[in-house]
């Protein structure tokens, strides 16, 4: 299923220490150029084994793409779709949330990204409490997730929240694209 081994991405991730799931999968059918999301800030050391990998599988041409640069290109496409002046889109990674709010009033896309720690119940207080105070309210929020209870988070986000909730499983599948898009 990867043109990279499995071992050889274990191998990065166990010298690096965590990546924050910050590697996606790059299918075997992937060209020989291809985009990927690089490691978190702080494990550039990761990020040059993985890029050496990668070469040594046969992947000449690799873009490596950070994170947060992945997950705002995703947000940034999938505002317009729901569509919503001002949307909400939250990455679920375990127990963090890496959020983009996307602003395209008076014609020009802004985002504001931000990191929420304590999976499902730290993004749920965090947003209920953006809705509480004064200032940014999105119309509608997306989850994106890999987790089976995305469906069932979203349905009770949509009971807390007075705004439209979206899911959206496959996460890595989905950051891949962002990953693309920002490439």
């Amino acid at each position: 299923m990867l043109s990279v081994s499995t071992h050889c991405l274990q191998k990065v991730m166990q010298c690096s220490g965590s990546v924050n799931g910050s590697i996606a999968p790059i299918p075997s059918a992937a060209p020989a150029s291809a985009a990927a999301p690089a490691p978190a800030a702080g494990n550039e050391a990761a990020a040059a084994l993985l890029l050496e990998a990668l070469t040594d599988a046969g992947f000449d041409n690799v873009v490596p793409v950070r994170w947060l640069e992945a997950v705002e290109t995703l947000a940034m496409a999938i505002a317009p779709v729901i569509g919503y002046e001002q949307t909400a889109v939250c990455v679920l990674e375990h127990e963090s949330a890496t959020v983009v709010m996307v602003d395209s009033r008076d014609g020009e896309t802004q985002t504001v990204v931000k990191e929420v720690s304590g999976g499902f119940d730290g993004l749920r207080t965090w947003l209920t409490g953006m809705f509480h105070r004064n200032g940014w309210r999105p119309g509608g929020v997306v989850v994106v997730g890999a987790d089976d209870d995305i469906n069932g988070f979203s349905w009770q986000l949509e009971k807390a929240l007075p705004v439209p909730v979206f899911a959206q499983t496959m996460a890595q599948v989905t950051v891949a694209r962002g990953t693309a898009l920002a490439a």
